[in-house]
C-alpha cells in the first residue's frame, strides 16, 4: 500500500522510510450495510531519538481493499471509538510542561531533535544490553557505528507513532492471505547520536524527572475523514518519572472512565515499567492509577504493553521484555526474552504477577517479540500478534488468555516486527506490517525496498456450517420483520445484526425493554445452532423456530445472568424451520441485539478458507487447488462455494467425504456449471458384502443432461439443459439398498436402480469426468449428507 527505495546510510537521508504501522477499524456509517472503516498510520522518518515523528495516515472505506490519504495526519498508536461515536487518538510521546508538545510534523520539514526523546549509548551486543532497543520508548535506531539499534529504539522511537504485531495464519484457526500491498518506500538514514534506555548519566542528565507531562490528542466526528486540531492535556504520575509513553490500549472502564497502558522510566531507573492510566474527561487528562508490571529482570525492563477486556471481563495485558534490534533479527534471528502476560480481575486496580504466555509449544524462544498486540474478535476469541523475528500469531479460543494455540508463523520477510491486526468481520482480520526499519539494513549496504503491506487473515471455527445471512439480507432474499428498527446511530439498523460486528452501536435497537427480530429463510432449513451477542448487561434472549410463522417452538435461550458481549453459541437438536425469531429483553431499555448467526447441517463453506480445500472433505490431487473454496459471491445468495476445476490432462479433481457404512444414504447439493467439457460425476460408494463397489454413478454432461452409468454405458435420465450455467440446480438423492430416488430442484425426477448386490453405502464423491477433455468447471454449495 506504500513503498519506496532507500539507500541505507546515504549522507543526508533523514526521511522517506515507511515503517511502524498502526491500524484501527470500526463499523462504517452505513447502518450495517457496508464494510468496516480501516485507518492506518505509519512513520516516514528514521527511527532515532534525534528525529521527530513524520506521520502519515491512510483511510479505507471498503474494508482495507483501497486506501486514501486524509487531510490531517494522526498517529493511531493509542486509539478508541468513544460512546458518542467520535474517535480519539492519543499521541505516543509526552513532553514536560515547559517543552514543546509532542506530535507529528510536516514531512517537508527537516527533522529536529525533540526534547521528549531519551538519549544514551548504543548497546554493545545484539542481545539487548540494559540499554537495548526497547529501553527508550522513543526510537529503534542504529548508532552510526553499529548495526544494532539504540536501546531507545524500535518500540519507543520518537519517530514512530505506530507499531503493531503481525501474523497471517492462526492455529488452530487457519489463515488465508490476500495479496499484500506494499507501496511505501524510504531512504534509511544513519542516526547521528546514540542513546540509552532513559539517560546517559543521572548526575548530568538534562531532562530531570517530573510528575506532570503534557499529552497531545485528536478527535474525529466523521470516522477519521477529518480530525480536530491537537488538544493539549496532562498526564500526572504518582512518583517522578523521566519519560512516559502512551502505548496501544484504550479500554472503557466499568464506570465509564477510559483506561490506557503506558510505560516509562522512574527517576533513578534506566529500565521500563508498565502502568495503567485513567481519564475521566474523555481522554484529555490522565492520571496513573496502578502499576501493571515492574521492571522485571530483563535488560530493557517491561515496555510496549497491549491490553484488552477479556471475554470473562478481566483486563489482560501482554508486555514486551527484550527484543534486540539489528539486521540479523529483521532477517529471522531469534534473540531476546519472552513476552509476559498479566491480568486484573478488578478493573485495573491490582494486577497479577507477570508470567510467560501459557500454551503448548510456547517458550521464551518463540514468544519473544517487539510490540505485541491483543485484539478481541466478535466471536470472543483473543488474538495476539507480534514480530521479531518475522511475524507471528497466537489465538486464545475462549478469549481469556489463559491458554493459547500453537504458534503460527505468518510472514518471513524482513520486518521491524511492528504490525497491527484489526477485525474486518467476525472471523477475519486485516494484518498490517512493514518491510523493515532503518536498523534492519547494514550501513552502506545499498538500496532496499521498504514499505507497508496488508493481508487478510481468517480464523476458521471448528464448525463451518454457518448460513450467510448477511448476503441474503443485502440481496433481498432474507425478509426481516422486527420492532427493533430504531437507527440510534449511523451504525445501527437491522442490517447491522448480520455485519460480523459486536460493537455496541452496531445492531438492531428497540426503544423499550423488549424487542423481536424475525427472519424468513425462504424455505425449510435444518438448523442445528445459533449464536448471538447482546451488548448490555442484564439482557436475555430466546430463539424460536417455526415452519409457518404462526406456531413457534423455543429451542435456545440466553439468561439474564450471562455475559453476551461477544457471540455466544447455543447448539440444539436438528430442527426443520423456515422462520427464526429472536426475543430480546433488557432490564431498562433500550433493547439491543448486536449480532445473530444461524448454523445448519449442510456444508455452506462460509467459514472455510478461500483458496483452500473445504474442511471435512478429502480432495485430490492432494495439495493442489483443483478443489478449493472461492469467494466473491460464488455461493447461492452467499459469499462462498466450492469450485471443482479440471485443468490437467494427467489428473482429474475429486472431492470426497467418508461416512459410516449404512443401508441408507441421503445426499443434497447445489450445482452451477461454469463449463462441462467431459462430465461432472456424482457417486455413492458402497459395498457388496465386504467388497467395495460403486453403488450409484450419475453424471452431468456438456449439454446439461443428467445420466446414469449402468455398468456398461451411460443412459439419459433427462434431456438437455437440466443443469445450466446461469443458475443453480438442486440435486437430492435418497437411496436404500433397493434403489434411489433422484430429485432435481425439489421435484422427483427419477427412480433408479443401484449396482446389483449393493448391501451398504459408505462414502460419497464428486469429480470431473476424467483426464480428457480438460475443462470441467463446476461450483458446489449447500452439501448435506447423511
Amino acid at each position: 500500500m506504500a513503498s519506496n527505495q532507500v539507500n541505507v546510510g546515504a549522507p543526508g537521508v533523514t526521511s522517506g522510510l515507511i515503517q511502524f504501522p498502526y491500524a484501527a477499524s470500526f463499523p462504517s456509517a452505513t447502518h450495517g450495510r457496508g464494510p468496516r472503516v480501516v485507518l492506518i498510520s505509519y512513520n516516514q522518518n528514521v527511527d532515532s531519538s534525534s528525529n521527530d515523528e513524520q506521520i502519515h495516515t491512510l483511510r479505507s472505506t471498503d474494508g482495507g481493499a483501497h486506501f486514501a490519504t486524509v487531510s490531517t495526519d494522526v498517529p493511531l498508536t493509542t486509539f478508541a471509538k468513544l460512546g458518542d461515536g467520535s474517535l480519539l487518538s492519543v499521541n505516543f510521546r509526552t513532553a514536560r510542561p515547559l517543552e514543546a508538545p509532542p506530535g507529528p510534523v510536516d514531512t517537508t520539514t527537516p527533522p529536529t531533535e525533540t526534547p521528549t526523546a531519551p538519549d544514551g549509548p548504543t548497546p554493545t551486543s545484539d542481545t539487548a544490553s540494559p540499554t537495548s532497543d526497547t529501553a527508550s520508548p522513543t526510537s529503534d535506531t542504529a548508532s552510526p557505528t553499529s548495526d544494532n539499534a539504540s536501546p531507545t529504539s524500535d518500540n519507543a522511537s520518537p519517530t514512530s507513532s505506530s507499531a503493531s504485531p503481525t501474523s497471517d495464519t492462526a492455529s488452530p484457526t487457519s489463515s488465508s492471505a490476500s495479496p499484500t500491498s506494499g507501496t511505501a518506500t524510504t531512504g534509511t538514514p544513519t542516526p547521528t547520536k546514540t542513546s540509552t534506555s532513559c539517560f546517559d548519566d543521572e548526575s548530568t542528565d538534562a531532562k530531570p524527572a517530573t510528575t506532570v507531562f503534557t499529552t497531545t490528542s485528536w478527535t474525529s466526528p466523521d470516522d477519521g475523514a477529518t480530525w480536530s486540531s491537537p488538544r493539549l492535556g496532562t498526564l500526572t504520575t504518582t512518583t517522578p518519572m523521566r519519560f512516559v509513553y502512551f502505548h496501544r490500549s484504550l479500554v472503557v472502564g466499568l464506570h465509564g472512565d477510559l483506561l490506557t497502558t503506558v510505560y516509562g522510566c522512574d527517576e533513578h531507573s534506566q529500565r521500563y515499567r508498565t502502568l495503567l492510566a485513567r481519564s475521566v474527561d474523555g481522554g484529555l487528562n490522565w492520571r496513573i492509577s496502578a502499576l501493571i508490571a515492574d521492571e522485571g529482570t530483563s535488560n530493557e525492563g517491561r515496555s510496549e504493553p497491549t491490553m484488552v477486556r477479556a471475554s470473562n471481563g478481566d483486563l489482560v495485558a501482554v508486555i514486551r521484555q527484550a527484543a534486540p534490534v539489528n539486521p540479523a533479527v529483521c532477517a529471522g534471528s531469534r534473540q531476546g526474552a519472552s513476552l509476559v502476560i498479566t491480568r486484573s480481575t478488578n478493573d485495573g486496580a491490582t494486577w497479577s504477577t507477570p508470567v510467560p504466555l501459557p500454551g503448548a509449544g510456547l517458550s521464551p524462544d518463540n514468544a519473544s517479540s517487539a510490540d505485541p498486540q491483543l485484539q478481541m474478535m466478535p466471536t470472543g476469541a483473543m488474538v495476539l500478534s507480534y514480530g521479531r523475528p518475522w511475524t507471528r500469531l497466537l489465538v486464545s479460543e475462549d478469549g481469556t488468555g489463559r491458554s493459547w494455540s500453537d504458534l503460527a508463523l505468518t510472514d518471513q520477510g524482513i520486518s521491524s516486527g511492528y504490525t497491527s491486526i484489526v477485525p474486518l468481520d467476525a472471523r477475519r482480520v486485516l494484518l498490517v506490517g512493514d518491510k523493515g526499519s532503518n536498523w534492519c539494513f547494514a550501513k552502506d549496504s545499498g538500496a532496499h525496498q521498504v514499505g507497508v503491506w496488508t493481508k487478510s487473515v481468517e480464523l476458521r471455527p471448528s464448525d463451518t456450517r454457518r448460513i450467510d445471512l448477511q448476503s441474503r439480507y443485502l440481496n433481498g432474499t432474507l425478509p426481516v420483520t422486527t420492532d427493533m428498527s430504531d437507527e440510534t446511530s449511523s451504525e445501527s439498523g437491522p442490517a447491522a445484526v448480520f455485519d460480523g460486528s459486536v460493537d455496541p452501536d452496531a445492531g438492531a435497537v428497540a426503544p423499550g425493554r423488549t424487542g423481536t427480530f424475525t427472519i424468513d429463510l425462504g424455505g425449510t432449513n435444518v438448523l442445528t445452532g445459533a449464536s448471538l451477542a447482546l451488548p448490555d448487561a442484564g439482557q436475555s434472549a430466546a430463539l424460536d423456530l417455526s415452519n409457518d410463522g404462526q406456531t413457534w417452538r423455543t429451542v435456545a435461550g440466553w439468561v439474564s445472568a450471562g455475559n453476551y458481549a461477544y457471540l455466544t453459541d447455543r447448539g440444539f437438536a436438528a430442527a426443520s424451520a423456515r422462520f427464526a425469531r429472536v426475543r430480546v429483553t433488557s432490564p431498562n431499555g433500550p433493547t439491543r441485539l448486536a449480532e445473530l448467526e444461524l448454523r445448519t447441517n449442510a456444508s455452506t463453506f462460509e467459514d472455510d478458507l478461500v483458496g483452500h480445500a473445504p474442511q471435512g472433505f478429502v480432495t485430490l490431487p492432494a495439495g493442489l487447488p483443483r478443489v478449493a473454496v472461492v469467494g466473491g459471491g460464488a455461493g447461492i445468495s452467499s459469499e462462498r462455494a466450492v469450485r471443482l476445476n479440471d485443468i490437467s490432462s494427467k489428473e482429474y479433481p475429486v472431492m470426497a467425504m467418508g461416512l459410516p457404512a449404512k443401508t441408507t444414504r441421503n445426499l443434497e447439493l447445489a450445482l452451477r456449471s461454469n463449463r462441462v467439457a467431459s462430465a461432472f460425476l456424482i457417486s455413492l460408494d458402497g459395498r457388496k458384502g465386504t467388497a467395495y463397489q460403486r453403488a450409484l454413478h450419475l453424471g452431468v454432461f456438456p449439454d446439461g443432461s443428467l445420466r446414469r452409468w449402468t455398468g456398461t454405458k451411460w443412459v439419459n435420465l433427462s434431456g438437455a439443459g437440466l443443469v445450466k450455467s446461469t443458475g443453480w440446480a438442486g440435486v437430492r438423492i435418497n437411496a436404500t439398498t433397493s434403489g434411489a430416488n433422484v430429485y432435481v430442484n425439489g421435484r422427483l425426477f427419477s427412480r433408479v436402480p443401484l449396482t446389483p448386490g449393493t448391501t451398504a453405502f459408505t462414502g460419497i464423491q464428486v469429480s470431473s469426468g476424467g483426464t480428457a477433455p480438460v475443462g470441467d468447471d463446476m461450483f458446489i454449495d449447500q452439501w448435506r449428507a447423511s
